[in-house]
């Protein structure tokens, strides 16, 4: 059998992919710290399976959350009050914890994954990169710089229990700050452990500095993820680098004790770049120095381009109005970007 792997930012790709592929009545394993069927008529990343169930793509739902979801109390009734709260009837629940209902026509279940029953048909397998950092709030947002559990763990169980699958898609939710950008490498390593059956690379270590850092060891965090950088054995794949090199910003800006002014939408897109916290801190010179190493990686984002603008506008004005045409291209609702380009115009006395 042929599988489709999708890796996507904003879930309610999802939707689109499975309707291009012509899905009806499908089973679907969501495999998620949110449910995503909110009662919307708007289709969107917290309401496209509700969207999905309407239209008859999926009438079976596996929402599988973290195991220990049962074990606290009150997140088991904030799982029971979200499901009432957006419509689902005839819920119950059962002994080990696990919750069922329906949805419309569509049968719902919810637990953890080694609860699982025997399921007989392939099915969609959705898996969100932020249900492997966010442990145990399922409904709603919390952010969380460490991963619960070893993704190895649960490809591990599918496998072994023959679920099969006919499209895969695989979210990171970096866009909608669910996930912070340390963890996109997430989902390098899923589809990697599903197509080869082995590590990409050793998520493990990136787990052991991560704990350094949650506990506020900085100068260990950056001295372990340093020795990464020089283990040649991995250093050729890309995610990976890209995820040390992350946490290492994360932590330079940690250790200098700079003071975050990032609005809410930024907040997990764009921190992980030191420049960032001082461009908010209107450290101009300096930011610059840093948005020169990370122009790679955010040369296709609008408030790069436009902040990059800014910190350069007096020592090099064709190139700041060239990143303000590009940051107006990528999203031309941006407004800071249109101010700067005037405010470059009217100095330049020229139009």
């Amino acid at each position: 059998m042929n599988i489709l792997i999708h890796v996507i930012d904003d879930h309610d790709e999802a939707y689109y992919i499975w309707k291009e592929n012509n899905i009806s009545k499908a089973t679907l394993l969501h495999i998620d710290a949110h449910s995503d069927i909110q009662d919307e008529k708007e289709l969107h990343i917290g309401s496209f399976i509700r969207h999905a169930i309407n239209t008859n793509i999926v009438n079976s739902y596996y929402w599988i959350i973290p195991k220990d979801f049962h074990k606290n109390k009150f997140r088991h009734t904030e799982v029971l009050l979200h499901l009432q709260f957006n419509g689902t009837q005839n819920i119950k629940v059962l002994k080990n914890g696990v919750i069922t209902g329906k949805l419309n026509d569509c049968e719902i279940w919810v637990g953890p994954y080694d609860l699982l029953p025997k399921i007989n048909e392939p099915v969609l397998l959705d898996i969100d990169i932020d249900y492997f950092i966010t442990s145990p709030t399922f409904v709603g947002y919390k952010e969380s710089l460490s991963i619960w559990e070893q993704p190895k763990e649960l490809i591990r169980f599918l496998e072994k229990n023959n679920i099969l699958n006919k499209i895969i898609t695989i979210c990171t939710s970096i866009q909608g700050g669910y996930t912070p950008f340390q963890w996109k490498c997430l989902a390098d390593y899923i589809q990697f452990l599903i197509t080869e059956n082995k590590e990409l690379f050793p998520i493990d270590k990136l787990s052991k500095g991560a704990c350094l850092f949650h506990n506020n060891q900085y100068e260990y965090a950056r001295k372990y993820f340093l020795s990464l950088l020089n283990e040649n054995e991995y250093t050729m794949e890309g995610s990976y680098v890209l995820a040390i090199k992350s946490w290492l910003a994360r932590i330079e800006v940690e250790l200098k004790n700079e003071i975050y002014q990032f609005d809410y939408d930024y907040k997990n897109n764009y921190w992980i770049c030191p420049g960032f916290a001082y461009f908010y801190n209107r450290k101009y010179d300096i930011a610059s120095e840093y948005f020169r190493d990370w122009d790679n990686i955010y040369k296709n984002n609008t408030i790069f381009n436009f902040a990059k603008a800014k910190c350069i506008k007096n020592k090099n004005i064709s190139f700041a109005i060239q990143l303000c045409k590009n940051s107006i291209f990528l999203n031309s609702e941006y407004i800071d970007p249109y101010i700067l380009l005037g405010d470059i115009y009217m100095k330049k006395e020229t139009i």
